[in-house]
C-alpha cells in the first residue's frame, strides 16, 4: 500500500493517507474546479471515489461536470469505482444526523475498497445541508474523524459553504482539518492548521528515532523484496559476517540463503506482500561470509517504502535454541542412563549386603571350629607345631574375610543411612592411648616403633568409641602395612583453642604418589592397584574411615611424599553430649573386644 498519494490539486501537490482537509467555497464552480481533479486523481490511482452531495438537484450538475472532465467517467461509474451518494443515505439515520452511523458508513466503504483490490478510499462530502443547530454535531464528528484517520487508507475532503458560516464556525473548521482551502483575491490559498503541522513534525522526529532505534536493536532487521535488499541494520551486518551495510544493500535476499530454501522463500515473500495485516513466519538459514550456515526464523510483514510494497523481516538466530533442544534430549538420555546406573548400583549394593550376610554365617562356623580344635589340642596337650601353623593360617584368613565382610556391610549401611552412631562422652586421649597400646606389641614384631604424644592430658568429647577404634586401627594397620622393618609410627593429639581436636597418624613408610593422593579415599581404589602390589587389601578401608569421621562431623586429610612416609590428620569438633542426652546414650561399648577387632583389622598383614 502506497502511503503518498497524488492529490490532483496543484495547490496541494501530493498528500498522504489519513489526510483530512476542507474547502470553504462561495459557489459551486469553486469546489468543482478543485474537487473534480481531486476525484480524477483518485480514479487514476486505483482508489474508490465517493462524492456525498447535498441535494438531489445537485446530482445531475455534478455528474455532467465530471463527465466532461474525467476520462472513462461512465465506465468507472458503472463498475462502481465512483459512487455519487445523497447526504440522506450517508449522514442521517431516521432523518437525524448520527455520528456512529456515518463512521460505520465510511469504514465499510474503506473495507469494501480494499476487498475489491483497490488501494483505499477517497471521499468528498458536501455539508451545505447542515443547519446551525447541527453544525456543532458535525464539528464533533470531524474532530473524532481526524484523530482516527492517521493509520487508515482514507483521504477526505469536506466542503463548507462560506455563506452559512460565521467566524467561530470557521475557526472550528480550521481546527478540525489538516488545512483549509479558500479563494482569496481571485486565487486559491491554503490555511494550515499549525497544531497539526507541529504534530506532523513530531511524527517525522519520531520516525528518525524509530530508525535510530532499529539500528541499535540487537536483532537483525532487513527491508527487502524478492529481488533486492533495501535496508539493513548493524545487527544484520554482524550476523551475516560482512564488513558494512554496503555489502548487503542491493544484494538479492536469495543470495544469503542456501539454494534449497530459495523456492520456499519466493512463496513466502508473495504471501507476505498479499497479507495486509498479519505477520508471517518461516524457518530458513543464512549463509554467513565465513562459510557458516546459521538456522534462522523470519518474522515478516508487508511494509511501504517510497510508495513500493516490500517486506520488513526480523531475523532470529535459532541455533542456540536448537542447541538447547539437543542438550535437553541429551539430558533426557543421561537421566535415563543415570536411572539405570542408580538401579544397577542399588542392585549391586543389595547384592553386597546379601552376600556379606551370607558369608558371615559360614565364617563364624569355621572360626568356631578352629577355636574348638585349638582348645581341644591345648586340653590334650597336643603340641604339633605343623598343625598349629595351619590353624593359624586358617584363622588369619578367616579374619581377613570377616574384615572384608564387615567393611562391606558397614559401607552398605552408610549408603542407606542405616549405620547407627552410639555416642558417649569419653576421654578421647585415654581411648586413643589404649588403642595404641594394643597395637604396640604387634608393631614391635614387625620391627616398627610406635610413639604416642599429646599436648593435653585429657579431653572429654562426644564420639562413638567403637567407630573411633575402627578408624584408628585401620589407619595404624595401613601404617604398619606400608612401613618397612626399622620404621617408626608417630600418633599425636593436639587441641586447638578448645573447640577442635586433631589426631595425627604419621609413618616413615613408602608414601603415596601425588597422582594417587586424590583417589586414596575413593571406594574400591588403592594407591597401588596392580597385580604385583606388596600389600593386600580391598580398597574399602580408607573410604570407610572417611565416612566414619564425617559421621562425627569431622574431616580427614592426607600429607604424603613418595618414599618418605604419609600422615593422616583427623579433625574433630570438641562437642559434649548434654546430661539429658547422656542418660539416653548407648553404653554398650566393650573395650575387652578390642583384641578381636585388632585381629580383624590387622588380618591383611602377614606375620
Amino acid at each position: 500500500m502506497r502511503k503518498i498519494r497524488e492529490s490532483g490539486i496543484d495547490l496541494l501537490g501530493v498528500i498522504t493517507w489519513g489526510a483530512h482537509f476542507a474547502q470553504v467555497y462561495h459557489s459551486r464552480a469553486e469546489y468543482l474546479e478543485l474537487m473534480i481533479p481531486f476525484i480524477d486523481a483518485g480514479l487514476r490511482n486505483n482508489e474508490l471515489c465517493v462524492w456525498v452531495y447535498s441535494s438531489d438537484a445537485d446530482y445531475l450538475y455534478i455528474k455532467e461536470a465530471m463527465a466532461e472532465a474525467i476520462p472513462f467517467f461512465c465506465e468507472r461509474l458503472e463498475r462502481g469505482q465512483l459512487l455519487l451518494i445523497p447526504y440522506t443515505e450517508f449522514y442521517t439515520e431516521g432523518g437525524s444526523f448520527s455520528c456512529l452511523y456515518v463512521m460505520n458508513n465510511w469504514n465499510q466503504m474503506a473495507h469494501h475498497a480494499l476487498h475489491k483490490g483497490l488501494d483505499g478510499l477517497r471521499l468528498v462530502r458536501d455539508t451545505a445541508w447542515v443547519d446551525q443547530e447541527s453544525f456543532a454535531d458535525i464539528m464533533e464528528y470531524d474532530h473524532i474523524l481526524s484523530s482516527g484517520l492517521a493509520n487508515l487508507p482514507v483521504i477526505i475532503a469536506c466542503l463548507f459553504n462560506a455563506d452559512n458560516m460565521d467566524v467561530i464556525n470557521l475557526a472550528k473548521v480550521i481546527g478540525n482539518h489538516n488545512y483549509v482551502i479558500s479563494k482569496l483575491n481571485g486565487g486559491f490559498d491554503v490555511i494550515h492548521n499549525m497544531k497539526l503541522l507541529v504534530n506532523e513534525k513530531q511524527i517525522y522526529k519520531s520516525m528518525e528515532n524509530y530508525f535510530r532505534l532499529i539500528q541499535l536493536l540487537p536483532v537483525p532487521i532487513l527491508i527487502h523484496d524478492a529481488e533486492k535488499i533495501y535496508y539493513c541494520n548493524q545487527s544484520a551486518v554482524s550476523f551475516a559476517g560482512v564488513k558494512d551495510t554496503h555489502e548487503l544493500l542491493g544484494m538479492k535476499i536469495s543470495d544469503l540463503l542456501p539454494e534449497k530454501i530459495n523456492n520456499n522463500l519466493s512463496e513466502f515473500i508473495e504471501k507476505t506482500l498479499s497479507d495486509q495485516d498479519n505477520a508471517n513466519y518461516s524457518m530458513a538459514a543464512i549463509n554467513c561470509a565465513n562459510g557458516e550456515v546459521k538456522p534462522i526464523e523470519l518474522t515478516s510483514i508487508r511494509y511501504s517504502l517510497n510508495e513500493k510494497d516490500v517486506v520488513l523481516s526480523v531475523v532470529r538466530d535459532i541455533s542456540p535454541f536448537q542447541k538447547i533442544n539437543r542438550l535437553e534430549a541429551a539430558i533426557e538420555d543421561q537421566k535415563a542412563l543415570l536411572n539405570d546406573t542408580l538401579e544397577y548400583d542399588r542392585m549391586k549394593t543389595e547384592f553386597f549386603s546379601n552376600i556379606s550376610h551370607e558369608l558371615r554365617t559360614p565364617l563364624n562356623v569355621i572360626m568356631s571350629i578352629i577355636q574348638l580344635i585349638k582348645l581341644k589340642n591345648k586340653k590334650l596337650n597336643n603340641t604339633n607345631s605343623e598343625n598349629d601353623h595351619f590353624l593359624k593360617i586358617m584363622q588369619q584368613n578367616c579374619y581377613r574375610l570377616l574384615r572384608l565382610v564387615n567393611n562391606l556391610i558397614d559401607i552398605t549401611k552408610i549408603d542407606s543411612n542405616y549405620l547407627e552412631m552410639h555416642r558417649r562422652n569419653v576421654d578421647i586421649v585415654d581411648l586413643i592411648e589404649q588403642i595404641i597400646m594394643s597395637v604396640v606389641e604387634f608393631a614391635k614384631n614387625k620391627g616398627i616403633l610406635v610413639r604416642f604424644d599429646s599436648n593435653i592430658r585429657s579431653k572429654i568429647i562426644s564420639c562413638d568409641p567403637e567407630h573411633m577404634e575402627r578408624i584408628m586401627l585401620n589407619l595404624l594397620s595401613n601404617a604398619i602395612k606400608f612401613t618397612e622393618w626399622g620404621g617408626e609410627i608417630q600418633v599425636s593429639i593436639m587441641s586447638e583453642e578448645g573447640d577442635k581436636l586433631f589426631i595425627s597418624v604419621k609413618d616413615t613408610g613408602i608414601g603415596i604418589p601425588p597422582d594417587k593422593q586424590e583417589i586414596i579415599f575413593n571406594r574400591f581404589q588403592q594407591a597401588d592397584g596392580s597385580l604385583t602390589r606388596k600389600a593386600e587389601g580391598s580398597g574399602i578401608g580408607l573410604s570407610l574411615v572417611k565416612a566414619l569421621v564425617e559421621m562425627h562431623n569431622g574431616s580427614i586429610t592426607l600429607n604424603s611424599e613418595e618414599g618418605k612416609g604419609s600422615e593422616f590428620i583427623i579433625q574433630l569438633p570438641c562437642e559434649v553430649l548434654p546430661d539429658t542426652e547422656l542418660r539416653q546414650a548407648d553404653n554398650s561399648y566393650d573395650p575387652l573386644s578390642r583384641v578381636d577387632r585388632l585381629h580383624i583389622e590387622f588380618s591383611d598383614i602377614y606375620t
